[in-house]
């Protein structure tokens, strides 16, 4: 992992959206069923995210979150969250929930790896939608690592200013590179295990670095503000209904 920052590459070191208001919206959330076992036992040491996770229908589902990358911005590529969950209930998921209108849900599969369930998503969202847009699906336990490792935290006063980029395949990273020569003096940068994060300080338009990384450099990537992030991963720590 690098941390970038002025234009400099430092050794990275082990660590711990939107600013109008949170819109929240919820589908029917499915009651617990009795007698249910777990198709198989998991060992959290050992858990693989990557893996396949198959599990009873009802209580001990996963959660997952799903991004869609640049929808409802201007009149292209529109995906009602009405809608949008709905799809998502009609692939099986349940307890899903949409926050804001840029394309982020939180729901619960029985099986199927984040890979898996993002190519089901997007075709999904073609098939019926008639829209191509790339999704990026991350489970719980990720989001909480992608979160807990963001080093950039320290004096960040404007969470809306510390963008996070999220990608499904984490090789894809590594492409993020090329933003590192475009970062300011005042802006910092690092690649993470799971995702990279920029903190523009002075505001993400007035940034070339983040011009690039919403952009062509991070074509492989969608990301969300700091703010957004926090308020999915309260959602994906709810118990469940």
């Amino acid at each position: 992992m690098l941390l970038m920052r002025s234009n400099r590459v430092l050794p990275y070191r082990h660590a711990n959206e939107d600013q109008s208001a949170t819109v929240v919206q919820k589908a029917g959330r499915v009651h617990p069923i009795t007698q249910l076992l777990f198709l198989r036992s998991l060992d959290a040491a050992r858990y693989d995210c990557a893996a396949p996770i198959n599990y009873t229908f009802g209580v001990g589902m996963p959660t997952f979150l799903a991004l869609l990358r640049g929808v409802n911005v201007g009149k292209a590529k529109r995906v009602p969250m009405a809608r949008f969950r709905t799809l998502l209930g009609e692939l099986g998921y349940t307890n899903v929930t949409t926050l804001l209108n840029s394309g982020n849900a939180v729901f619960r599969a029985t099986q199927g790896t984040p890979a898996k369930l993002a190519a089901d998503i997007a075709s999904a969202i073609e098939t019926k939608l008639k829209v191509e847009v790339p999704v990026i699906v991350k489970s719980a336990k990720e989001l909480s690592a992608i979160v807990s490792e963001n080093e950039l935290l320290e004096g960040v006063q404007d969470h809306s200013r510390l963008l996070v980029a999220f990608v499904q395949d984490s090789k894809a990273l590594t492409e993020l590179a090329a933003i590192e020569p475009l970062v300011t003096l005042s802006e910092q940068f690092l690649i993470g295990k799971g995702a990279a994060y920029l903190h523009c300080a002075t505001g993400i338009l007035e940034s070339k670095a983040g011009e690039a990384l919403l952009g062509k450099a991070g074509k492989e990537a969608t990301t969300r503000n700091w703010a957004t992030v926090l308020k999915l991963q309260a959602l994906a720590n709810e118990p469940e209904a």
